[in-house]
Parts: C-alpha cells; sequence; structure tokens
C-alpha cells in the first residue's frame, strides 16, 4: 500500500495543508503502512483541526510555546515547553490556537496499531482501549520515539518499513500504558492541599520563568499556602521538593536546547536560569552524569 493514500490530506487533521506550515521533510514518498512523520515550522493560527482516523502525536522542538485547545470540550490553555508533546486521540476534531512560531514533529499513527497492541496489554482481544489525550506534557520516551521515526525517514533506506512498524507498535505501547486505567495524575485532596489545576499553574509558572530567579514564595503564593505548608504538601505529592522540581526542569530544558539548538551554552545557562556557564556545568554534570558539551555531541540533533 502507498503511503500517501494511507496518509493524505484526507486522512489527516489538516494542519499541514495550512498557509501557516512549512512542511521541510515528510515520509510521504515511503511505503509506509503503520505511521508517518513530518518535520515542519508552524506559524501563529487558530483552526478547528478535523478528525482524522489516524492518532496525532506532536513533538515540540522548539518552545516555550502558548497554545490553547478544545477537545471533548474542554478548554485548555498551556505554556508548552521545548520538547513537550501533544496528544491526540483519532476520530476527534479539536481547536487549536497556536501563539508562537514553532517547529514540531507530526507523528501519525493509524488505528488499527493501537487496537493490536491494545489487544496484547488487555490480554483481551475483543477489548478496544480508549486512549487519554496529552497536551503539552512532558515524555522523553515519546520524544525520542518521534525523533527516531523522523531519523528512519530521512534515512531514506528502502527496508526502513519493517523498523517503521516496530517503531508504531513502541509509540503506541508507549500511549496505551499511559492510558492504563491505573494511572491517576494527582487524586482529588482535601480542600487545603495541592490539586491538579494548581499544580498545572505552578508548572507553567516555573517553565514561563526558568531564566528568572525563582523563589519558594512565588510557588506558595500561587497555592495560597503558607511556604512550609506548601513545602510540605508538595514534597508529599510529587516525591521531590520544589527546589529540586525547579531544577529538575532548568536540566531538562538545558537538555533540549543542547538538542535541538546551535545556541552557546552561555546562553543556554542564562536561559536556564543558572548563574553562569560554570556554575551550569557544574550541575548539569552532577545530575546528568556528562558536561553539557558532551551531552551536546552525543545527542546531535539535525534539528538545529
Amino acid at each position: 500500500m502507498n503511503t500517501k493514500s494511507l496518509f493524505s490530506a484526507g486522512t489527516t487533521s489538516g494542519l499541514l495543508e495550512r498557509p501557516t506550515c512549512q512542511v521541510h521533510s515528510s515520509s510521504e514518498t515511503l511505503d509506509w503502512t503503520s505511521i508517518s512523520v513530518s518535520y515542519q515550522t508552524e506559524a501563529p493560527f487558530r483552526a478547528i483541526a478535523k478528525a482524522s482516523p489516524h492518532h496525532l502525536l506532536v513533538v515540540h522542538l522548539t518552545g516555550p510555546s502558548r497554545i490553547e485547545s478544545r477537545f471533548r470540550g474542554t478548554h485548555i490553555e498551556r505554556l508548552v515547553p521545548i520538547g513537550g508533546i501533544g496528544f491526540w486521540p483519532a476520530d476527534n476534531d479539536f481547536e487549536i490556537n497556536l501563539q508562537t512560531t514553532l517547529r514540531t514533529l507530526h507523528v501519525y499513527v493509524p488505528q488499527h496499531v493501537l487496537d493490536e497492541v491494545s489487544a496484547v496489554h488487555l490480554d483481551d482481544a475483543t477489548k478496544h482501549t480508549e486512549v487519554r489525550p496529552l497536551f503539552g506534557e512532558r515524555d522523553d520516551l515519546l520524544m525520542q520515539l518521534g525523533i527516531e521515526v523522523w531519523n528512519a525517514a530521512e534515512s531514506r533506506d528502502p527496508y526502513s518499513s519493517l523498523y517503521a512498524d516496530e517503531l508504531a507498535r513502541s509509540i503506541a505501547a508507549r500511549l496505551v500504558w499511559l492510558s492504563r486505567p491505573s494511572r491517576k495524575a494527582y487524586p482529588p485532596k482535601a480542600r487545603s492541599e495541592l490539586s491538579e489545576k494548581t499544580m498545572a499553574r505552578i508548572q507553567e509558572f516555573v517553565v514561563g520563568h526558568l531564566s528568572q530567579d525563582i523563589r519558594l514564595d512565588d510557588l506558595a503564593r500561587i497555592a495560597s499556602l503558607s511556604s512550609s505548608h506548601f513545602t510540605r504538601q508538595f514534597t508529599k505529592l510529587n516525591g521531590i521538593t520544589p527546589y529540586k522540581y525547579v531544577l529538575r526542569y532548568r536540566i531538562e530544558s538545558a537538555k533540549q536546547l543542547l538538542r535541538f539548538s546551535r545556541r552557546h551554552l552561555v546562553d543556554i545557562a542564562l536561559d536556564c536560569g543558572f548563574a553562569n556557564q560554570e556554575h551550569f556545568t557544574h550541575v548539569f554534570t552532577r545530575l546528568a552524569g556528562t558536561t553539557p558539551a558532551k551531552f551536546r555531541r552525543d545527542n546531535a540533533s539535525a534539528f538545529s
């Protein structure tokens, strides 16, 4: 089967056909039947993406990017970090409002791949799992799998179809795993404790202020708690202190900038809230197990 007919404009969301989208490369000419990928620059736009029979995974290669969306009647607005993931389940329209220019990967996976993987995971071929949408979340495995699909497409290897099939199943397995019934984000607790909505506001504040000095009082104020009570509740909920939470975001953002940009190390250090390049190198090496320069060499991306 020809990939072009399987993943045509009529069977995808239509986002790539918009005048605000510049597609740089795609798997369109390859004989893939289980997955497709495209790499593009998307300028700001507002649109209703039409329902597609395929699931859409979006990997943000630049950021942070402010995005609004309405999906199944729910309105979401989020500042999505570089490396953030969007996932839109098949057979659903969704409204999208992109407010900043960014580079993305779009990966489409047909329903039959999800069905095959679901049957294995659920141990019952008659069952069909309901995969949940993702909006601006971090998932390093999905990000890496998306990039690897693009790497396979860029190789233009005539025998890449089998590898693409395996990558499609890996992505489907990850999505099924993330949607399993036992997965519960921030369960509702007493009124004075942190809610999922509050955590989302904290995350957005951290992502939007990484280059600045983020103080404990700032985070506690978002939750309307005292600093000491906030620290106890936050640590209980997340398993790490607010300081380590912020530091994790600084390091993860630095990793994405090292992967996807050619910015100087000193600029990355300042963008991610470190006092100087020396401080950045010291902390990054301690937490990542390698220097920023070596991490960049080992994870060089053709997207930069």
